[in-house]
């Protein structure tokens, strides 16, 4: 082999090592398949990472921008569309509301520490997970919720409230009661933390859904729907304020 040949497939082989490193950067930058790996060989449970929606990410940009300007000892609204509808002024004073519609746990996650503001507010109403089922992303929505709370300051009251029924064929009530067993296991885990269980005003005695409460899309509610949800918010919004002036008087006993 003549030195010429030898450079050359030197360089065949060099040429071959950066393309294979390159196509494993991409395969773990592009896919989801450290966490698959872990999934199959380590038992660890998958979380899929899906980019957020353009819209998502068009109203992060504008949260960003209103989360400078929230005052300190606010209340902040996280969630989706149902959480958008909300008149938060009607639950409780000096709130904000940061809902985005069709965001889901994941997107939730991605934004959240852009919003500097959950470190100097009051109080923190959360309520999340309609579009993980109805976009078929239930896989690894439990991991997600844990993420979300271990990003949330623990000093800081949570409300809580739980997945909404919906008449959406193709979500599984078993999904929705599933989830909701994580959402209030969480709350109890994490302590300072009001757990709304939706389903105790928005359902019937048999479990169905009061249609006078939703819209005919059978997933956003109604404005006598707000106004029920918006009266249970309001409850446990004076129950962690009570609980909240209890602490601090048993905090400056001597």
């Amino acid at each position: 082999m003549t030195n010429g040949t030898a450079q050359i497939w030197k360089r065949v082989v060099i040429g071959y090592v950066i393309a294979l490193h390159l196509f494993t950067v991409v395969l773990v930058a592009k896919t989801n398949f450290i966490a698959k790996f872990k999934g199959k060989f380590l038992n660890e449970p998958v979380v899929p990472v899906v980019p957020p929606s353009p819209h998502v990410k068009n109203m992060l940009v504008y949260l960003e921008w209103m989360d400078e300007n929230v005052p300190d000892r606010s209340v902040i609204f996280l969630g989706d569309s149902i959480t958008k509808g909300l008149a938060v002024a009607a639950v409780a004073p000096y709130a904000t509301n940061y809902g985005v519609g069709g965001e889901t746990t994941a997107e939730l996650l991605d934004a959240m520490p852009s919003y500097k503001s959950l470190n100097r507010v009051t109080t923190i109403f959360l309520a999340i997970g309609i579009n993980d089922l109805n976009q078929s992303r239930k896989e690894g929505l439990n991991e997600r919720y844990r993420k979300i709370v271990a990003a949330l300051p623990h000093k800081t009251p949570l409300i809580w409230s739980s997945v909404m029924p919906t008449t959406i064929k193709h979500i599984s009530q078993i999904d929705i009661i599933e989830a909701n067993l994580t959402i209030k296991a969480l709350c109890e885990d994490r302590g300072n933390c009001f757990f709304v269980d939706t389903w105790s005003f928005l359902t019937n005695k048999s479990g169905q859904m009061i249609q006078d409460y939703f819209l005919a899309d059978g997933i956003h509610l109604s404005p006598n729907g707000y106004k029920v949800w918006i009266a249970a918010l309001k409850e446990a919004n004076q129950h962690v304020t009570i609980q909240g002036k209890l602490r601090d008087k048993a905090t400056l006993r001597p």
